[in-house]
């Protein structure tokens, strides 16, 4: 299988990033189906030989995470059942805006059904409290951290994570009521499975 490398250059932009991910699901996709060789020439794969030899009995179903609309589109159109973020997404923007974008790409791709799956992020302290408590493993919540290129340069700007900037990703709970109360939105804006995340502290994880 030929692809073309994005080792030692800049890192892709979000559409050919996009692209090359749409382009993988629908050559996995064949694989996963045809009984007989056959080729394929995309922008970003080729080959002239390609045959999965040992092939699911049923169907691999994809979940297609997305937290902007565009993505989103793309979930319903290569995907299965699409996957987002919270409180990155509020319940509002899920219901009124990716969710229709999801079943726009469904529509295009001649698609229906589909789960809807929110990870939810929450912690039973501030995002000061969350800040202190934590180090690097805060990483994940760093502004254009696919762009950042070393892991030391990671971590360090993960120390610099603001308390505003970490209240935008992780739901600041007092108790499981609170929990529950959050999760009740989204199950509203209509989603069908719920996943729950406790963001991260570093005399836990050390536990």
């Amino acid at each position: 299988l030929e692809f073309r490398r994005v080792l030692f250059r800049s890192w892709p932009a979000w559409k050919e990033r996009m692209d090359r991910l749409c382009e993988g699901i629908t050559l996995m996709q064949k694989m996963w189906t045809s009984t007989k060789p056959f080729s394929f020439k995309g922008e970003y794969f080729s080959s002239e030989f390609l045959l999965g030899y040992t092939r699911p009995r049923t169907k691999m179903e994809i979940y297609f995470s997305a937290v902007g609309e565009k993505a989103a589109y793309r979930a319903g159109k290569y995907g299965d059942h699409f996957v987002t973020l919270s409180p990155g997404n509020s319940a509002e923007r899920i219901r009124d805006v990716l969710v229709p974008r999801f079943r726009e790409g469904q529509k295009a791709a001649g698609k229906k059904g589909g789960k809807i799956v929110v990870h939810v992020d929450y912690a039973f302290k501030t995002p000061a409290q969350i800040i202190k408590d934590s180090g690097h493993e805060l990483s994940a919540f760093v502004e254009n951290a696919v762009d950042i290129r070393t892991p030391i340069a990671l971590e360090k700007a993960a120390k610099a994570i603001t308390p505003e900037r970490l209240s935008r990703f992780v739901h600041s709970c007092k108790n499981w009521d609170d929990v529950i109360k959050r999760l009740d939105e989204y199950v509203k804006a209509g989603a069908s499975e719920l996943i729950l995340f406790s963001a991260p502290v570093k005399k836990e994880m050390d536990a």
